[in-house]
């Protein structure tokens, strides 16, 4: 995927980029963190929880690719099989390279403040980043322990004391099914069997194109009055657009002298 060293942005957003379906699943308090599997052999598709952590999501979409994208051998159990994917997915948020320049080859003792603010970089939770250092031989064992039994103690092992902000809300299949609706290709039936979101849920109302832009000269044809009258609706119109998309484009073909009265030019 040509991720790069840098800390990724949403997770999310790149698996979907790159071919992946994630679903968000809002049905459960906590049981299912995730699961996964390749959609007739080459689509891969995730589930997880959204009602757990930003960084936990992170961390379960990326130890499912690790579930999708492995071969083990047949001897292995699941415990084994799930210590890899954890592997993977800490891997996956956090390189060898990327944790050794951030935390050093070797540390006698980690700083919380310091997890905390890598944490907020990387999305990797804090007690991920000190088994990430334990994994990489940065710490040793008992510093190890002694962390863990420390964010045990507190009551920090699910719950961390410093959240990840991050946005890793899917949207590709809500978008594919908008897109095969508005084609045609499926029914509101089947589209709404498929992603309810994708037609139950609010959202920009579908512009309606009976009436054409008023042209600057007709304006001017127009009484004061008249003239008010559209102005002001174009100014309520003006101020909804400029909420949603945060800038005004729509005046891009007109001139500076479209605004000007005949006895006002030269």
């Amino acid at each position: 995927w040509r991720l790069g060293e840098a800390p990724i942005e949403s997770v999310t957003q790149s698996a979907e980029t790159h071919g992946a379906v994630v679903i968000a699943w809002s049905h459960d308090e906590g049981d299912l963190d995730g699961l996964s599997a390749w959609v007739n052999g080459t689509t891969p598709l995730a589930v997880v929880n959204d009602r757990i952590p930003a960084d936990r999501r992170r961390f379960t979409l990326a130890h499912e690719f690790g579930h999708m994208l492995m071969t083990t051998a047949s001897d292995e159990t699941g415990a084994a099989e799930e210590q890899f994917a954890q592997r993977f997915a800490a891997a996956f948020l956090v390189p060898g390279s990327v944790a050794i320049q951030e935390l050093g080859k070797r540390r006698r003792h980690l700083s919380l403040r310091e997890i905390a603010l890598l944490k907020q970089k990387y999305g990797l939770s804090m007690l991920g980043w000190i088994h990430r250092a334990y994994e990489l031989e940065i710490i040793n064992p008992g510093l190890y322990h002694t962390l863990y039994r420390t964010f045990v103690a507190r009551g920090w092992k699910k719950v961390e004391p410093v959240a990840f902000h991050g946005e890793e809300t899917p949207t590709r299949l809500e978008q594919l099914t908008a897109r095969a609706l508005a084609e045609g290709i499926l029914s509101e039936t089947r589209a709404r069997q498929i992603c309810p979101r994708a037609v139950t849920t609010p959202f920009v109302p579908e512009p309606e194109y009976e009436e054409p832009l008023q042209d600057p000269r007709a304006m001017l044809a127009l009484s004061k009055a008249e003239r008010d009258q559209v102005l002001a609706a174009a100014a309520v119109d003006a101020a909804a657009l400029y909420r949603e998309n945060g800038a005004l484009t729509g005046f891009d073909g007109l001139r500076a002298e479209d605004f000007l009265d005949d006895a006002d030019e030269g």
